[in-house]
């Protein structure tokens, strides 16, 4: 009995089979997959997240008054 085997061929075996039956890998294999980052993923950057963003924006609108008639009641209802 020959137990020798073609490691390429049960590589590129394993890989149809899962990638026949499975959508992502099946647009991976066809060139069509798109990967989609999440705004989540500029924290890890170093950039602020979207909450951080608003408050220094809404902070930034209540400090120069002359952009805006914004008083402090509805600066402190918009921080919720």
């Amino acid at each position: 009995m020959n137990l020798e085997f073609d490691r390429e061929k049960i590589k590129n075996y394993v890989f149809e089979t899962l990638t026949s039956s499975h959508p992502i890998l099946k647009a991976l294999k066809n060139g069509k997959l798109i990967i989609f980052v999440g705004a989540g993923m500029s924290v890890h950057l170093g950039m602020p997240s979207w909450r951080e963003f608003a408050l220094k924006y809404l902070e930034f609108i209540y400090k120069n008054k002359q952009m805006t008639l914004m008083d402090f009641k509805t600066k402190e209802s918009l921080k919720r």
